[in-house]
């Protein structure tokens, strides 16, 4: 039997300005840690998809946020390593979450399998991260 490892990152984040996130506030974070991830380590910025960049099978933004593998028997655009648990939706209103600038809020992220190497990226690119 394989160990299966699994890394869980809590994060407290406090908005700088009044900050309105929809009912699906984890969409919102997954789009600014990509962007996160993509302004801190992406080498070849210039290329328009990861698919198309010629360094992408060793690239840890590829790895975290655009997983495609030839070789995976299911397809070659494998599930991502990581969740995102959101602020718990009792923070939701009707229209949303909105945060007050100064207010706190929670979010958690799991990285799963081997994506665990792959947490230093993670770390260094969530210190600032911002909405888009």
């Amino acid at each position: 039997m394989t160990a299966l490892t699994i890394h869980q990152l809590r994060y407290t984040i406090r908005a700088e300005e009044s900050l309105a996130l929809d009912q699906q506030p984890g969409s919102a974070l997954r789009g600014a840690l990509f962007h996160a991830l993509l302004g801190r380590f992406c080498a070849l910025p210039q290329q328009p998809t990861c698919a198309s960049c010629p360094i992408m099978q060793s690239c840890p933004v590829a790895a975290l946020v655009a997983p495609l593998r030839d070789e995976a028997a299911r397809g070659r655009d494998v599930p991502r390593p990581f969740v995102i648990r959101p602020p718990l939706i009792a923070a939701l209103g009707e229209d949303g979450m909105q945060l007050e600038a100064g207010q706190r809020t929670h979010f958690e992220i799991t990285l799963v399998g081997s994506a665990a190497r792959l947490y230093p990226y993670l770390v260094m690119s969530t210190a600032t991260l911002q909405g888009g």
